[in-house]
């Protein structure tokens, strides 16, 4: 819980799959991809808030993320992502 990933001003991750916040248990975690040339690609999904709750993921200033799908709030136990 409260972990949070940046990614700034030409930085890259390149993941296959993200989960922000995946257990009952996981709450308040952030990614944030800012600044130009920032750029967050997974080749499959993105699930943000799949279990956990208050967890997020902000795109800002020209960042920028390329993904598969996305989900938020996936799970009913995910409230207020």
């Amino acid at each position: 819980s409260n972990n949070t990933l940046t990614v700034e001003n030409g930085g890259t991750v390149e993941a296959n799959f993200l989960k922000v916040g995946g257990g009952a248990g996981s709450a308040g975690n952030t990614v944030e991809v800012t600044g130009p040339g920032a750029l967050l690609t997974t080749t499959n999904d993105v699930l943000v808030g799949y279990g956990g709750t208050n967890n997020a993921l902000f795109l800002s200033a020209g960042g920028r993320m390329v993904n598969a799908n996305a989900f938020v709030g996936y799970l009913g136990s995910a409230d207020g992502n």
